[in-house]
């Protein structure tokens, strides 16, 4: 059953979609700022298959998207299981840039997507269980963080 919107902004679909854009944004402008958005494989991330900025811009949408998943949710009964999951999964890809030392460390670089694999799978899971619209969110951070390491993983092309 949803449950209306009581006008209180943490039950603005706006509000809950700009809070994590803006921390985003936030991250970027340090890891951009500090130029952390090359990882030392090439001139670029993943291998120099997509530049810095479209990196960002693609965490950005997804945050944006977990920050709708959190409105969608909020709008069911009990939200409170799905709402934990959905801010574990946010902030630990946040902190992605902190725990992996501006992207220096490789061995932190690989265990952060490793995790996150399964921990947006699960939470996706979790929040399917209230609302399927609201699991394509984790489950677009399951596929890209995916993508990603592969890119990253993937031998470099012979010349």
């Amino acid at each position: 059953m949803e449950i209306p919107d009581s006008g209180h902004p943490r039950h603005s679909l706006a509000f809950c979609i700009l809070l994590p854009i803006l921390a985003s944004l936030a991250v970027n402008g340090v890891i951009f700022a500090l130029r952390l958005d090359s990882l030392g494989r090439g001139d670029a991330p993943l291998g120099g298959l997509l530049p810095g900025t479209a990196v960002g811009l693609i965490w950005t949408i997804l945050f944006g998207a977990l920050g709708a998943a959190w409105w969608e949710v909020s709008r069911h009964d009990n939200p409170r299981d799905a709402r934990r999951w959905l801010l574990a999964l946010l902030l630990f890809c946040i902190a992605y840039p902190l725990y992996t030392l501006g992207f220096t460390s490789w061995p932190m670089v690989l265990f952060g997507n490793i995790a996150s694999i399964p921990l947006a799978a699960v939470t996706a899971w979790r929040v399917g269980r209230i609302s399927r619209r609201a699991a394509l969110a984790p489950a677009a951070v399951c596929l890209w963080v995916s993508v990603a390491t592969w890119l990253m993983l993937r031998p470099p092309a012979l010349s």
